[in-house]
């Protein structure tokens, strides 16, 4: 029997927002309530719930871009408070929902795709942004282009593929085919399973489509008002 290797585990994680108010400025309101699951190495972990029950605010704690207040947040055998952002970033990327937000109109594909790079000072720039632009099967000339000559689901696979230049071991995805049509949906989530399968990769997928979270994911966690509310295998499961 193979060991089960977890990448990510999550325990007994609360997450609170103060209420913005003078008035109230003492009040917390808890976002998240004794949060705790295991990601497997290689597998995808789909996280459902009804807006405002918690889901991106998960996602936003893994990749550091909230403050963890309570609770542990293990990556890679390492704990995340150990982490700079800039170490996080190579362990594990998010892909947001509003693609069209998530790049610079006044650059190219190119440039885009070059940032992470650049940030991270890795080299063979062209060679790297070649190979991720076959995963997400997009051709070579698409580098020349802006963003506002592209259709949602190539920008989807261009945020795809600038996700994937620092080779993550995790990859987060928040609702990333919710702004997209039901006929280019179906091909972004084959372009992320393909991904996965060739990487080794793990996966959180976000989404309150529960017929797409069942078609991705090996395990589902459902959230309610900032709680897990039930939590089940996919497979041979009718909910």
């Amino acid at each position: 029997m193979n060991k089960k290797i977890n990448i990510l585990s999550l325990e007994k994680v609360f997450f609170y927002r103060s209420a913005k108010s003078n008035f109230l400025k003492n009040k917390k309101t808890t976002i998240l309530h004794d949060i705790t699951f295991d990601l497997e190495k290689g597998m995808t972990l789909g996280i459902i719930g009804e807006s405002g029950s918690g889901k991106s605010t998960i996602l936003g704690l893994i990749q550091g871009l909230l403050p963890l207040e309570k609770g542990k947040i293990i990556i890679n055998s390492v704990d995340i408070k150990t982490l700079s952002n800039f170490k996080l970033s190579l362990i594990s990327q998010i892909i947001f929902q509003n693609v069209g937000s998530c790049f610079n109109p006044r650059l190219s594909v190119e440039n885009i795709l070059e940032e992470p790079l650049k940030i991270h000072k890795i080299d063979n720039k062209r060679n790297k942004i070649s190979n991720v632009l076959d995963l997400v099967e997009l051709p070579i000339n698409v580098l020349s282009r802006k963003p506002k000559e592209l259709s949602g689901g190539q920008l989807q696979r261009i945020n795809i593929a600038r996700s994937l230049l620092l080779k993550p071991k995790i990859l987060l995805c928040d609702e990333i085919v919710s702004s997209l049509d039901i006929s280019i949906q179906a091909q972004v989530l084959n372009t992320v399973n393909m991904v996965k399968d060739e990487l080794g990769m793990s996966i959180i997928f976000v989404s309150h489509d529960i017929s797409v979270t069942k078609y991705m994911s090996d395990e589902i966690l459902v959230l309610k008002d900032g709680m897990i509310y039930d939590q089940f295998n996919t497979i041979n499961n009718d909910y």
